[in-house]
């Protein structure tokens, strides 16, 4: 009999208790529910304080006006098989109890029964929910019925005839008691746009109208109401950062908080979660707790989690707080984040930022020494330069020395670096030297030692590539290059070598445009040779990274014509024929242009070769993207640009070059060389830089350079090369298979 649910809402209410009303909180989880089972099996029990019954002799309506609570003396418990009329505390046991009439003699029907409340809530209340049922203990030949009304003064009353009970809901027979099994009778009404203010009344009444005497006998019982509010809270949870501390406990508060105010109070739980802070670590405290509310009149509630504090440096951790199953609110954001700030800093830790350096020839080698962990001190590290113990995969070991002489690479350094407060990185500066041999790249070890507040990290030693390129004659101020066919020239002079070469290098250094597929760069020699050493190479994109790029005869292979442009040694190329004159002040068209056949006839040698080279040589670029309009300055040779020169020899000569996959050196490639005078191929492996060589070839003659590999691919694997002179950039990119 008592098996009743009913989904809830948030709402306090106010009873009367003679000529005032008496508060009962409630929360969302539980309704305004009488089951009566309190009032006990006693002949003078009390109803509940805000419940009255009422029979037709007695004064139906004046009661709950004045207050007054028929109780004690005219109600009568009953478990056995009463025969009088009367007000009734109907029941088997004294913990299950209803109330109702049995209407005989001086209780005639109609008979009422009411309760009355008062909306304590804070807010409108929408909607009502009444549910109820009705049981009969008595069956007897005369009819019974119940009219149901509400009402908000207990004045004015209207019918909700949902809630009616019609006699054959009750049907008739030989006069019985049922209290072993009651015939039971529920409705559940709701009413809708209500409106109720807060603090306003309203009132319940059921009217119970049965015929004739000794009629059967029924109770109210399972009587809920539930408010639906007008503008329910919502509820959130903060986020907490802190630092953790070295040690104990650090309190993370996080607050819950309601929009406003609470109706009634809200429940929830809340409990933490692991994120990447765990209690198995030990980085916090578990804490979970049920039940917790936030009363009526109330919007926030704190909830402490004890984090531990330690001297572990670590990233920073995070953990959850998780708030469920709530009631009495809608959910804005149930989970709260805790952030344990990590305050431990490590020692400072001093190292090269790569292991590996690469510069040109006659350069400046800038190596950057990084500082990381506790900066609010000072540091000091040791550095030198040193000359390699032996080559390395055929990378010669490079030469230092205390000046740029002959036969010196690069210029020694050594001394302190000194980091202040905050300070992270430090530069080393090399001079590295010039000169006019071909030759493979070279190599110097710079060291880092004796760390005082810190300690050393790793790379603690890097290695500087010396990139061979032009640089006998040089003209360092940057070359600025426009667009709109803008041409800037830049000027050597040359002096005091032979009258006759045999032929020529020429380095740009540090060369990027935003548009390489636009340059063209002509170099014109002091006899008036127009030679263009680059057209239409590269792409949109080729040069967006600066490229040394050095130009050679003997190259063995040309600039792309649609890809990236790296550092290297490439033959003279021009991608498209019949280029127009240069604005002034260079010469007008037509140029010498080489095409972009690797081997091709038209080379440095056969321009230059045999004249008089001293006098002056004169480069210019252009952007000739056809606007016509300069925009802006959109590329720069950084570094200048170089020229070199050779006599003609009948020496033998050499060819080397490198294997590399982008970036990334080759090793153990096998590289082949066959062709000329050579009776049969030598073969050589590349080093761990990626670079080969094959020594003592016959000069004036045509060799054909092979790469081989297990793990790669080469788009070009063959090189044919005329070997006037050695060669140093017959380079070889590979591509992952």
């Amino acid at each position: 009999m008592k098996r009743f649910s009913i989904i809830t809402a948030i709402f306090s209410v106010l009873l009367l208790s003679a000529s005032a009303f008496a508060q009962i909180s409630v929360s969302n989880a539980t309704p305004v529910t009488e089951n009566f089972d309190g009032i006990g099996t006693s002949a003078t029990a009390a109803l509940p304080a805000n419940w009255k019954m009422s029979s037709a002799g007695t004064g139906l309506t004046a009661n709950w006006t004045t207050g007054t609570n028929v109780t004690a003396t005219t109600q009568a418990a009953n478990s056995g098989a009463p025969t009088a009329g009367g007000r009734y505390n109907w029941g088997t046991s004294a913990s299950d109890r209803s109330i109702g009439f049995m209407t005989s003699g001086g209780y005639a029907s109609p008979n009422s029964i009411m309760s009355f409340y008062r909306n304590a809530s804070g807010s409108t209340i929408n909607d009502l929910t009444i549910n109820f049922q009705f049981e009969r203990y008595r069956i007897n030949t005369a009819n019974a019925s119940v009219t149901f009304f509400t009402s908000t003064d207990g004045t004015n009353w209207t019918a909700r005839t949902a809630g009616d009970i019609a006699t054959t809901e009750f049907p008739t027979g030989a006069s019985t008691y049922t209290f072993g099994s009651p015939t039971t009778v529920t409705r559940s009404v709701t009413l809708t746009g209500v409106n109720i203010p807060n603090n306003g009344d309203f009132y319940l009444r059921w009217v119970v109208n049965t015929t004739g005497a000794n009629s059967q006998g029924i109770g109210l019982d399972e009587v809920s109401v539930t408010a639906t509010l007008n503008n329910p809270p919502t509820l959130s949870i903060d986020d907490v950062s802190q630092s953790e501390g070295n040690a104990g406990t650090t309190n993370f508060i996080f607050t819950v908080s309601l929009s406003t105010a609470t109706h009634g109070g809200v429940t929830f739980n809340i409990a933490t979660a692991d994120g990447t802070a765990t209690i198995a670590d030990n980085d916090y405290a578990n804490n979970s707790l049920t039940g917790q509310t936030i009363p009526n009149g109330s919007s926030t509630y704190q909830f402490t989690v004890a984090v531990n504090g330690d001297t572990t440096v670590e990233p920073d951790e995070t953990f959850f707080v998780n708030v469920t199953n709530v009631s009495g609110a809608t959910v804005n954001d149930s989970q709260g984040l805790g952030t344990i700030v990590n305050d431990d800093v490590a020692a400072a830790t001093v190292e090269f930022s790569n292991s590996i350096y690469f510069e040109d020839e006659s350069q400046t080698a800038v190596l950057t020494v990084v500082r990381s962990g506790d900066l609010s001190g000072t540091t000091t590290v040791n550095y030198s330069t040193q000359n390699p113990a032996a080559n390395r995969g055929n990378v010669s070991a490079a030469t230092g020395g205390e000046a740029c002489t002959s036969g010196v690479d690069f210029i020694h350094q050594s001394g302190t670096l000194t980091f202040g407060v905050e300070e992270d990185f430090k530069e080393i500066q090399i001079q590295l030297c010039g000169d006019t041999v071909i030759e493979q790249n070279e190599a110097f070890g710079v060291y880092l030692s004796n760390v005082t507040n810190g300690t050393l990290g790793s790379p603690s030693t890097a290695q500087v590539l010396i990139n061979d390129t032009a640089n006998e004659f040089s003209n360092t101020d940057p070359i600025f290059i426009g667009t709109g066919g803008d041409s800037y020239e830049s000027s050597i002079v040359v002096s005091g070598i032979p009258t006759n070469i045999g032929g020529l290098r020429v380095t740009l250094f540090d060369f990027n445009h935003l548009t390489a597929d636009d340059i063209d760069v002509l170099l014109v020699g002091p006899q008036g040779q127009k030679f263009l050493l680059m057209g239409d190479a590269g792409g949109d994109d080729g040069l967006n990274d600066a490229a040394t790029i050095t130009f050679s005869d003997n190259a063995g292979r040309v600039l792309p014509d649609n890809s990236q442009i790296f550092t290297g040694i490439y033959e003279p190329t021009t991608w498209i024929a019949g280029q127009t004159s240069f604005p002034a002040p260079a010469p007008t068209a037509p140029y010498i242009e080489p095409g972009s056949e690797v081997g091709g006839a038209v080379t440095l040698a056969s321009v230059f070769g045999n004249t008089n080279a001293n006098g002056t040589w004169t480069l210019y670029i252009r952007d000739d993207n056809n606007a016509f309009q300069r925009v802006g300055a959109d590329g720069v040779v950084a570094g200048g640009w170089g020229l070199q020169f050779f006599a003609p020899t009948a020496a033998g000569v050499s060819v080397g070059g490198n294997v590399r996959a982008g970036k990334t050196p080759v090793a153990g490639a096998t590289v082949m060389i066959s062709g000329g005078s050579l009776s049969q191929p030598q073969t050589t492996k590349t080093g761990s830089f990626g670079n080969y060589r094959f020594e003592g070839l016959p000069v004036g003659e045509t060799y054909i350079v092979t790469v081989i590999s297990s793990r790669y691919n080469f788009p070009q694997s063959s090189i044919v090369l005329n070997v006037s002179e050695s060669v140093d950039g017959a380079d070889f990119e590979a591509e992952d298979r």
